[in-house]
Protein backbone atom coordinates (compact mmCIF):
# COMPACT_ATOMS: atom_id res chain seq x y z
CA UNK A 1 0.00 0.00 0.00
CA UNK A 2 1.40 2.97 -1.29
CA UNK A 3 0.68 6.32 1.33
CA UNK A 4 -0.03 9.95 -0.11
CA UNK A 5 3.53 11.16 0.76
CA UNK A 6 5.03 7.44 -1.26
CA UNK A 7 2.63 8.57 -4.15
CA UNK A 8 3.79 12.17 -4.60
CA UNK A 9 7.39 11.64 -3.89
CA UNK A 10 6.53 8.51 -6.86
CA UNK A 11 5.41 11.36 -8.92
CA UNK A 12 8.04 13.81 -8.11
CA UNK A 13 10.98 11.71 -8.94
CA UNK A 14 9.70 11.45 -12.10
CA UNK A 15 10.34 14.90 -13.00
CA UNK A 16 7.19 16.03 -13.88
CA UNK A 17 6.07 20.11 -13.97
CA UNK A 18 5.10 21.27 -10.96
CA UNK A 19 1.68 21.12 -11.63
CA UNK A 20 0.95 17.79 -10.84
CA UNK A 21 3.32 17.79 -7.15
CA UNK A 22 1.18 21.03 -6.70
CA UNK A 23 -1.77 19.32 -7.35
CA UNK A 24 -0.89 17.22 -4.03
CA UNK A 25 -1.07 20.16 -2.13
CA UNK A 26 -3.97 22.44 -2.83
CA UNK A 27 -7.24 21.26 -4.17
CA UNK A 28 -7.29 24.26 -6.96
CA UNK A 29 -4.82 24.28 -9.71
CA UNK A 30 -4.48 27.36 -12.65
CA UNK A 31 -7.12 26.76 -15.55
CA UNK A 32 -9.41 24.43 -13.70
CA UNK A 33 -6.75 21.50 -14.09
CA UNK A 34 -8.00 19.99 -11.32
CA UNK A 35 -10.81 18.70 -12.66
CA UNK A 36 -8.83 16.96 -15.23
CA UNK A 37 -6.33 15.06 -12.53
CA UNK A 38 -5.64 15.02 -8.69
CA UNK A 39 -4.30 13.16 -6.25
CA UNK A 40 -6.29 9.97 -5.86
CA UNK A 41 -7.28 10.78 -2.32
CA UNK A 42 -9.91 7.32 -1.92
CA UNK A 43 -7.02 5.21 -2.24
CA UNK A 44 -5.02 7.43 0.78
CA UNK A 45 -8.37 7.65 2.87
CA UNK A 46 -8.97 3.72 2.47
CA UNK A 47 -5.49 2.09 2.15
CA UNK A 48 -7.10 -1.39 2.44
CA UNK A 49 -8.72 -0.43 -1.06
CA UNK A 50 -5.48 -0.25 -2.68
CA UNK A 51 -4.55 -3.77 -2.72
CA UNK A 52 -6.90 -4.85 -5.74
CA UNK A 53 -5.56 -2.86 -8.28
CA UNK A 54 -2.05 -2.66 -7.17
CA UNK A 55 -0.76 -6.26 -6.64
CA UNK A 56 1.19 -4.87 -3.94
CA UNK A 57 3.45 -2.93 -6.85
CA UNK A 58 1.66 -0.68 -8.45
CA UNK A 59 2.21 3.15 -6.95
CA UNK A 60 -0.97 5.34 -7.58
CA UNK A 61 0.26 8.25 -8.81
CA UNK A 62 -3.13 10.59 -9.85
CA UNK A 63 -6.90 9.65 -10.96
CA UNK A 64 -8.87 11.87 -13.58
CA UNK A 65 -10.33 14.76 -10.66
CA UNK A 66 -13.07 12.37 -10.86
CA UNK A 67 -11.87 9.12 -9.18
CA UNK A 68 -13.21 7.27 -12.10
CA UNK A 69 -9.63 6.59 -14.11
CA UNK A 70 -6.56 6.58 -11.84
CA UNK A 71 -2.76 6.43 -13.09
CA UNK A 72 -0.23 4.23 -11.73
CA UNK A 73 3.43 3.49 -11.38
CA UNK A 74 4.76 0.37 -12.37
CA UNK A 75 8.56 1.09 -10.75
CA UNK A 76 9.40 -2.89 -11.86
CA UNK A 77 8.32 -2.32 -16.08
CA UNK A 78 8.96 1.42 -15.64
CA UNK A 79 6.28 2.51 -17.28
CA UNK A 80 2.11 3.69 -16.25
CA UNK A 81 -0.57 1.74 -16.00
CA UNK A 82 -4.31 3.69 -16.10
CA UNK A 83 -7.16 1.39 -14.97
CA UNK A 84 -11.40 2.73 -14.57
CA UNK A 85 -11.95 1.86 -10.49
CA UNK A 86 -15.27 0.39 -11.58
CA UNK A 87 -13.63 -2.05 -13.82
CA UNK A 88 -9.83 -2.67 -12.95
CA UNK A 89 -9.40 -5.81 -15.11
CA UNK A 90 -10.97 -4.82 -17.66
CA UNK A 91 -9.79 -1.42 -18.30
CA UNK A 92 -5.89 -1.77 -18.30
CA UNK A 93 -4.11 0.72 -20.67
CA UNK A 94 -0.48 0.56 -20.53
CA UNK A 95 1.26 4.06 -21.25
CA UNK A 96 5.05 3.69 -21.92
CA UNK A 97 5.76 7.46 -21.34
CA UNK A 98 4.82 10.71 -19.22
CA UNK A 99 4.27 11.87 -22.53
CA UNK A 100 1.64 9.82 -23.26
CA UNK A 101 0.15 10.51 -20.22
CA UNK A 102 0.19 13.93 -20.98
CA UNK A 103 -1.28 13.42 -23.97
CA UNK A 104 -4.07 11.64 -23.08
CA UNK A 105 -5.29 14.45 -20.27
CA UNK A 106 -4.27 17.26 -23.29
CA UNK A 107 -6.79 15.87 -25.41
CA UNK A 108 -9.61 16.25 -22.69
CA UNK A 109 -8.67 19.04 -21.69
CA UNK A 110 -8.94 19.91 -25.40
CA UNK A 111 -11.93 18.23 -26.07
CA UNK A 112 -13.60 20.69 -23.46
CA UNK A 113 -13.51 23.70 -25.71
CA UNK A 114 -10.66 25.60 -24.90
CA UNK A 115 -8.92 27.64 -27.32
CA UNK A 116 -5.90 27.35 -28.87
CA UNK A 117 -4.38 29.75 -27.30
CA UNK A 118 -5.34 28.60 -23.72
CA UNK A 119 -4.44 25.20 -24.93
CA UNK A 120 -0.72 26.57 -25.53
CA UNK A 121 -0.37 28.00 -22.41
CA UNK A 122 -1.83 24.91 -20.45
CA UNK A 123 0.39 22.71 -22.41
CA UNK A 124 3.48 24.48 -21.25
CA UNK A 125 2.15 24.21 -17.69
CA UNK A 126 2.04 20.53 -17.91
CA UNK A 127 5.09 19.96 -20.15
CA UNK A 128 3.03 18.43 -22.79
CA UNK A 129 5.56 18.40 -26.02
CA UNK A 130 3.33 17.66 -28.55
CA UNK A 131 0.27 20.15 -28.67
CA UNK A 132 0.72 20.67 -32.60
CA UNK A 133 0.74 17.08 -33.35
CA UNK A 134 -2.02 16.15 -31.07
CA UNK A 135 -4.53 19.25 -32.47
CA UNK A 136 -3.93 17.99 -36.01
CA UNK A 137 -4.56 14.64 -34.59
CA UNK A 138 -7.73 15.78 -33.49
CA UNK A 139 -8.79 18.11 -36.59
CA UNK A 140 -8.47 15.17 -38.61
CA UNK A 141 -9.00 12.14 -36.56
CA UNK A 142 -12.66 10.17 -38.22
CA UNK A 143 -15.83 10.48 -35.50
CA UNK A 144 -16.48 6.59 -35.52
CA UNK A 145 -13.05 4.59 -34.60
CA UNK A 146 -12.34 7.47 -32.13
CA UNK A 147 -11.27 5.77 -29.13
CA UNK A 148 -9.06 3.34 -31.01
CA UNK A 149 -7.31 6.50 -33.46
CA UNK A 150 -7.09 7.94 -29.87
CA UNK A 151 -5.30 5.13 -28.26
CA UNK A 152 -3.23 4.18 -31.65
CA UNK A 153 -2.09 8.05 -31.66
CA UNK A 154 -1.01 8.52 -27.85
CA UNK A 155 0.67 4.96 -28.24
CA UNK A 156 2.71 6.77 -31.29
CA UNK A 157 4.19 9.22 -29.20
Amino acid sequence: MSTRDESLAALESLGVANVFPDSFRSKKLPHNLDIHFGPPEEFFLAPETQDVYTNGCLIPLLDDGNFGVVTFLDPVANNFVQMDVEEPDDSRTVLTTWQQYLADVFIGIAESDADDEGLAVIAQLIGFLHMDRTLQFMDSSPDSGWCEARAEFIASL
